[in-house]
């Protein structure tokens, strides 16, 4: 992962780190939280080691969650025990973090990024939050268009409707306007790549 890291930055891109961490399993959520520890800080010790930039990358991670085979917990305990496990393992030079739904479905996960920017637990560093979107992002949209024609104004609704819930979420405030918030969630993006653009990597 570090040396594919490397060979992206060298050729002017973006790399996106993503440890894989398996939420399988009945553990709770405290043994899913030192395992996440444990994989970031060996994630960045090999970044540093092939010398990556990294204020060139983005981190995706899951969630900090319960085992599968776990009861659910509240979405501000996911959103402690994950902002915890960041605070005590990333560098403030990591300009954003992008997370998959780990299992969630679309509405907690929205819920728990919420949940995170509003969190009042010291934060020293400044990356934002935001989704990797994938298939768990718009899968309602998909069962509500269903293939079908007539469906695919109600479909464009409930896809407005996620992106806007989504982009609040990034920002903790459901009352700020939406074209702020959208800026505001592809911000360490466009730093990521001016960082590329303007320093070349120590390989």
């Amino acid at each position: 992962m570090a040396k594919r890291a490397a060979i992206v930055q060298k050729n002017g891109l973006v790399p996106i780190f993503k440890p894989e961490i398996l939420v399988d399993g009945p553990h709770d959520i405290k043994q899913y939280a030192e395992v996440t520890e444990r994989v970031l800080a060996a994630c960045i010790k090999a970044l540093i080691r092939h010398r990556v930039m990294l204020e060139g990358t983005l981190l995706k991670l899951s969630m900090v969650t319960p085992g599968s085979y776990s009861p659910k917990v509240a979405p501000e305990v996911i959103a402690e025990h994950t902002v915890r496990a960041l605070n005590r393992t990333l560098p403030a030079a990591v300009p954003a973090v992008v997370f998959s739904s780990g299992g969630q479905s679309e509405e907690d996960a929205t819920l728990i990024l919420n949940a995170m920017r509003n969190l009042q637990i010291k934060k020293p560093w400044p990356f934002s939050f935001s989704f990797s979107f994938g298939d768990e992002r718009h899968r309602s949209i998909l069962k509500v268009w269903a293939g079908k024609e007539e469906n695919v104004h109600k479909a464009q609704k409930a896809f407005l409707f996620r992106c806007k819930a989504n982009s609040q979420a990034t920002a903790g405030d459901h009352e700020r306007d939406i074209k702020f918030v959208l800026l505001l969630a592809f911000i360490p993006i466009i730093i990521g790549f001016l960082f590329i653009k303007s320093s070349t990597p120590l390989l």
